[in-house]
Parts: C-alpha cells; structure tokens; sequence
C-alpha cells in the first residue's frame, strides 16, 4: 500500500504511510475537512513486531485501518470531533471504531474503520 494523496496530511506525519489503509487514510481526511481543525497523528499503521503494552493482538492498527490521534481540548471541540466523526462515517456508510482515551497515562483518540460486517462502536476509557 501507499498513501494516498491527501488534502490535510503529508506522509511525513504517519509512523508507517506505505502501511495506511487507502479507505483509512481517506476517512481520516474527510473528517478533518469538516472538523475544520488540525488533526495530530500519534500513532497508525503497526508492524508485527510493534505492539506496545496493553494493546490488542487484532488490533485494527495492523491492518493499517487505525489512527491515534493527540487529544482534543477544549470539551466543545472534542464533542464537535466526534460529531464530524459519526456523520462522515455514516455519509460514507462505513463503520468505525471510535476510542477515547483518558487516563493517567495516557491521553489519546483512537479512530479506525472497522473490518466489513463489524459494527461501529464508540469505548470512552477513562481512569
């Protein structure tokens, strides 16, 4: 695979771009198109042999179809993502995986599209 081009995002700022899922990648720039916000990738596509600690072994990051994005402040604009998130999902009549992550030790957004036939879903994880 090779990343698309893209309106919003270089390849510069994906870990493993030859590794992003085309689908993934272009879900991820439309939902920065109508956020309207810049969108800071932490984590995406993972090889093998890279899992870090408490991750899942089928995680969708594997499958290049994941993304963990740096937290959003304030409230407003974290509750505006998620909107922006759901509705181009469901324009584009896909289903994601929507995670956010708020913890002593971490905070983060995980987005990803879920394999075909998975439900979309929505894990707040906090401490």
């Amino acid at each position: 695979m090779a990343l698309p081009r893209l309106a919003y995002f270089v390849p510069a700022e994906f870990q493993h771009p030859e590794l992003v899922d085309s689908d993934a990648a272009y879900y991820l720039d439309d939902v920065r198109h109508r956020f309207a916000f810049p969108i800071h990738v932490r984590d995406d596509a993972r090889v093998v042999g890279d899992r870090p600690p408490g991750s899942s072994p089928s995680s969708l990051h594997f499958s290049g179809r994941a993304f963990d994005l740096r937290w959003i402040q304030p409230a407003e604009r974290l509750y505006h993502f998620v909107d922006c998130a759901m509705r181009t999902a469901a324009e584009r009549k896909v289903n994601i995986e929507l995670e956010l992550v708020n913890s002593l030790q971490d905070r983060h957004i995980h987005i990803g599209l879920q394999k075909p036939g998975v439900e979309s879903e929505l894990v707040v994880a906090a401490d």
